[in-house]
C-alpha cells in the first residue's frame, strides 16, 4: 500500500472513530434512540461533532506542505479541535462574541509548520500571526480579514505563475504585487462583485436579519460559515488526487488485451485495490463530512424560519399584541413567505459551499497560465464572449420566468383563500343558491393557475435545453482543446485528463458566476423581493398612529381627550369625554356611526395591541386609565384548531406552565367545571366516579370545539374564559354585541352575573336594537351622533 493510500484509509478511520466516540454518550443515554437515522441525529447535535470534528479534518486533511507528516497533522488537528470546543463554550457562556480564538489558531498552526530558517522566526511569525488575526476578527472586521485573504490568496497565485523568475526581477515583481494588491484591496468588493454574487448574499443576510437579530444571526452565520469552510475546502483538496486515481483507474483500463502490458485479471486487482484503499474512504469521509455540514445547515435553516413565523409573527411573548395583521393583508400566506426566506438562505448556502469546495482545484490554475500563458488569455475571454451571448439570451426567459413564478405564488394564495372560505361557509352557499357562482369562481382562478404554469414549465424547458446545448457543444470542445496543448508541452499526463477538465470548468465557472448563476440569482432576487414585501407590511404597521395611553393605579375615571378618527364615511370627535369605573355604559348610534372603533381605540391601550383596522387617528389623543389590564370580547369569537377545551379555557390562568397535578390546577379546572354547569354546558358524559373523570372529556383536543357550539354556547364560554374565571373582574370590559346570539333566559342570567361580578369595573357593551335600554343592567348611555359621542345617565 503506497503511502499515499494509507493516509487516506487512516483518516477515514480517524474521523469514523471520533465520530463514533464523540456521539457515543447521547446513542447510550437516550433508551428511545432507534435505527441508523437516529443515531446519526445524536451524532449531529453534539458541538463536538458539529464544530470542533470538522476543524479537525481541516487540519487532518490539508497539510502546512508536502512533507509535514500525517501524525504531525492529527496532533495539531486534535489541538485545534480542542481550541474550537473552548471558543463555543465562551461564547455560549457569553466571555466573549467572536470566533476568532479559533481562527487565529488554525492561521498560526500552517504558520508554525512552515520551513523557517530558525526556530526564533518560527516563534515570532506564528505569535504575530496568532495576534493580528484575533485582533482583527474580535474587532469585526470581517470585511477587512476577507480582503487580506483574497489578497494573499491573489499573491500566492501571482507568484506562483512567476515562480520561474529569479534574483532581483523576481523581488521587484512581488514587491509590486504586493503594493498594488494593498492599494486595491479597499476596492476588493466591487470588483470581485462583478464576477461573484457578493452583493446578492449580503441582500440576504441583511433581509434574514431583519427577523433573526443582527447580533444573534451574525454569530449563527459565521459559525455556519466556518463550518462549511472547513468541510468544503478539505473536501475538495482531497478530490484532486481523487480525481487524478478515477482517471489513471480509467487508463488502465484501455491497456487491457492480447499482448498488452495489463492483463484482465490484473486490471481486476488494480480496480479491487483503488476501491479498499481510496474510494472507500474518500467516500467515508466525504458522506460523514457532508452529513455533519447538512445537518448544521439544517438547523440554521430551521432556526431563521423559526425566526420569521414565531418571533417576526409574535415579537414579544405574554403580550396581546400579534404582527399576524401584515400576513394577512399581503398578498403571501406565512408558509409562503417562510418558503422565500428558507429559498434564499439556501441558494446564498448554495453558492458559498461550491466556491469553497472549488478552492483547491483554483490552486492549480497558476501552473496552468506558468505552462500557456497565451492560450489562458485566449481561453478566458472567448468564455466570457460565449457566456454573454447566451446570458443575453437567456436574460429574457429569466425575466419572464420569475415574473410567472412570482404570479403564480398570488393566485396560488388567493386560490387556497378562496376554497378555505368556501368550505367554512358550505352551508351559506347552499341556502344562498351561489353554488354556481362559487364554481365560476374556482374555475378562473384554475385556469389562470393553469396557463401560467403551463408557460412557466415550457420557458424552464427551453432554458435547460439552451444551457445543456452550451456547455456539451460549446464549452466541452473548447476545454478540451486547451488539454490537448498542455498535454503537447507535458504539462499533464493522461491521468490528469479528469482533474484538469475540473479544474478549467471550476476556473471559468468562478469568473463567470454572475452570468451562469443568473436564473438562480433572480430567483433569490424574487424571495428577497417576498420577504422584504413583509418586511414593509410589519413596518407600516409599527408607523400606524396611536393613541398616547396613560395609566394611573387607582384612578376611578376613564378619560378621553382629544379624539378624532375617520372610518369609511363616518367622522369622529370626541374633544373631552369622562368615564367613571363602577358603571355599565350602553355605546348606542346607527351602524357605521364609529361605535365598535371608539372600543377598538380603547382596546389599543391593552399591552401589544394595535389599532383598528381601515381607521385613521386624525388627533393626538390621549386616553387616560387606570390600568392597561384590558379585556375585549368582540363580535367574533376565537377558537384555536386542535386544542382541548380545558386548556383553552385555563390558558390565561396558568399560561401553559401548570403541574398537572398541582393545587392550584385542580383548583382552576374544578372552577370551569362549575361555571360551565352554571351556564349549561356540561352536556358530555357524566360518570359517577369524581369530578377528575367527570371532566375528563374537556381534556380531549378538538379540531374546531366552537364548530360544535350554537353560538349563544360560544358566547358563555367566550363570557367565561375571559372574564369569569379571572379573579376579580378587569378593571375595564368591553363588549361588541356579543350578547346577541343569547337566548332571553341566558342573557338575562349574564346580565345579572356581569353586574354583580364587575361593579368595580367600567364595563362598555355596544348595543343595538330598538328596544328600550334595560335599566336594570345599564347606568348609563354613552349616544354617538352628529360625528360626537355625549354620555348621559339613565337614573
Amino acid at each position: 500500500m503506497d503511502p499515499d493510500s494509507a493516509a487516506a484509509l487512516a483518516s477515514a478511520l480517524l474521523v469514523l472513530l471520533l465520530a463514533c466516540a464523540f456521539a457515543g454518550a447521547d446513542v447510550v443515554s437516550g433508551a428511545s434512540v432507534y435505527g441508523l437515522g437516529n443515531i446519526l441525529f445524536a451524532w449531529h447535535d453534539r458541538s463536538i461533532v458539529s464544530l470542533a470534528l470538522p476543524v479537525m479534518f481541516s487540519r487532518v486533511s490539508v497539510p502546512a506542505h508536502l512533507e509535514e507528516s500525517f501524525q504531525q497533522r492529527v496532533l495539531t488537528g486534535s489541538m485545534i479541535g480542542m481550541v474550537a470546543l473552548l471558543n463555543k463554550h465562551l461564547i455560549l457562556g457569553r466571555r466573549i462574541s467572536s470566533y476568532g480564538m479559533l481562527l487565529a489558531s488554525q492561521v498560526a498552526s500552517y504558520v508554525a509548520v512552515l520551513k523557517w530558517r530558525t526556530p526564533l522566526q518560527s516563534t515570532v511569525f506564528t505569535v504575530l500571526s496568532l495576534g493580528v488575526t484575533y485582533c482583527i476578527i474580535d474587532a469585526g472586521y470581517w470585511l477587512l480579514s476577507i480582503r487580506i485573504g483574497v489578497v494573499g490568496v491573489l499573491g500566492i497565485l501571482i507568484s506562483s505563475c512567476l515562480s520561474g523568475l529569479s534574483g532581483r526581477l523576481y523581488l521587484a515583481v512581488a514587491f509590486a504585487v504586493g503594493t498594488v494588491g494593498l492599494a486595491v484591496a479597499p476596492m476588493l468588493t466591487p470588483i470581485l462583485n462583478q464576477f461573484l454574487p457578493i452583493e446578492e448574499i449580503a441582500t440576504v443576510h441583511v433581509t434574514v436579519s431583519n427577523f433573526a437579530g443582527d447580533e444573534h444571526f451574525h454569530s449563527s452565520a459565521v459559525e455556519m460559515l466556518i463550518v462549511t469552510a472547513n468541510i468544503q475546502i478539505s473536501l475538495g483538496y482531497q478530490s484532486i488526487a481523487f480525481l487524478r486515481s478515477v482517471q489513471d483507474r480509467q487508463n488502465a483500463l484501455l491497456t487491457v488485451g492480447p499482448g498488452a502490458s495489463l492483463s484482465a485479471q490484473g486490471y481486476v486487482l488494480r480496480a479491487r485495490r483503488w476501491v479498499l484503499f481510496m474510494c472507500l474512504p474518500y467516500l467515508l469521509q466525504r458522506t460523514v463530512m457532508t452529513g455533519i455540514q447538512s445537518h448544521a445547515f439544517g438547523r440554521f435553516r430551521h432556526w431563521t424560519e423559526r425566526m420569521l413565523r414565531l418571533h417576526s409573527f409574535f415579537p414579544q411573548e405574554g403580550r396581546a399584541g400579534t404582527m399576524l395583521k401584515s400576513a394577512a393583508s399581503s398578498n403571501f400566506t406565512v408558509e409562503q413567505y417562510a418558503d422565500a426566506i428558507n429559498g434564499a438562505v439556501e441558494m446564498s448556502f448554495g453558492i458559498i459551499s461550491t466556491k469553497l469546495a472549488s478552492l483547491p482545484k483554483l490552486m492549480l490554475v497558476p501552473g496552468v497560465v506558468r505552462a500557456k500563458p497565451w492560450l489562458m488569455i485566449a481561453v478566458v475571454p472567448t468564455s466570457m464572449l460565449m457566456d454573454t451571448c447566451k446570458a443575453w439570451v437567456t436574460a429574457h426567459l429569466t425575466a419572464e420566468v420569475e415574473m410567472l413564478h412570482r404570479q403564480l405564488l398570488e393566485l396560488a394564495n388567493k386560490r387556497r383563500r378562496i376554497e378555505l372560505h368556501d368550505m367554512k361557509s358550505e352551508d351559506l352557499i347552499q341556502r344562498s343558491r351561489a353554488s354556481r357562482f362559487a364554481q365560476r369562481q374556482w374555475q378562473q382562478v384554475g385556469v389562470q393557475i393553469e396557463d401560467r404554469g403551463m408557460r412557466l414549465k415550457s420557458i424552464q424547458l427551453l432554458h435547460a435545453m439552451a444551457d445543456q446545448m452550451y456547455r456539451q457543444q460549446l464549452l466541452g470542445p473548447g476545454i478540451e482543446c486547451t488539454l490537448a496543448c498542455l498535454m503537447e508541452t507535458n504539462y499533464i499526463c493522461n491521468a490528469d485528463i479528469y482533474l484538469y477538465t475540473t479544474v478549467l470548468e471550476n476556473a471559468i465557472d468562478a469568473v463567470l458566476t454572475r452570468q451562469r448563476e443568473q436564473a438562480t440569482l433572480a430567483s433569490m432576487q424574487t424571495k428577497v423581493s417576498v420577504v422584504r414585501h413583509l418586511i414593509h407590511q410589519q413596518s407600516t404597521l409599527h408607523a400606524q398612529k396611536h393613541p398616547r395611553c396613560a395609566t394611573t393605579q387607582g384612578s376611578q375615571i376613564v378619560h378621553i381627550s382629544s379624539l378624532e378618527y375617520a372610518r369609511g364615511q363616518a367622522h369622529i370627535h370626541i374633544p373631552n369625554l369622562t368615564l367613571p369605573m363602577g358603571r355599565v355604559v350602553a355605546v348606542t348610534g346607527a351602524n357605521g356611526c364609529g361605535k365598535s372603533t371608539a372600543l377598538a381605540y380603547l382596546a389599543s391601550c391593552r399591552d401589544g395591541a394595535w389599532t383598528p383596522a381601515g381607521a385613521e387617528l386624525l388627533s393626538n389623543a390621549v386616553l387616560s386609565m387606570p390600568s392597561s389590564d384590558i379585556v375585549e370580547i368582540a363580535q367574533q369569537f376565537y377558537w384555536p384548531m386542535f386544542t382541548s377545551p380545558m386548556s383553552w379555557l385555563l390558558f390565561e390562568r396558568l399560561d401553559g406552565t401548570g403541574d398537572g397535578d398541582s393545587e392550584e390546577l385542580r383548583a382552576a379546572r374544578a372552577r370551569a367545571w362549575q361555571l360551565l354547569e352554571e351556564f349549561g354546558l356540561t352536556a358530555g358524559p357524566k360518570p359517577s366516579e369524581g369530578l377528575e373523570d367527570e371532566t375528563r372529556y374537556l381534556d380531549e383536543v378538538k379540531e374546531d370545539w366552537y364548530g360544535e357550539l350554537s353560538g349563544g354556547e360560544r358566547c358563555k364560554v367566550e363570557f367565561i374564559q375571559k372574564v369569569f374565571l379571572r379573579h376579580e373582574c378587569p378593571p375595564l370590559l368591553l363588549i361588541d354585541e356579543a350578547f346577541a346570539p343569547l337566548d332571553p333566559v341566558s342573557s338575562r342570567h349574564l346580565k345579572r352575573r356581569l353586574k354583580a361580578f364587575c361593579s368595580k369595573s367600567l364595563v362598555l357593551v355596544v348595543h343595538h336594537g330598538a328596544e328600550r335600554l334595560d335599566d336594570s343592567f345599564f347606568d348609563d348611555e354613552l349616544h354617538f351622533a352628529n360625528g360626537t359621542a355625549i354620555l348621559q345617565s339613565l337614573h
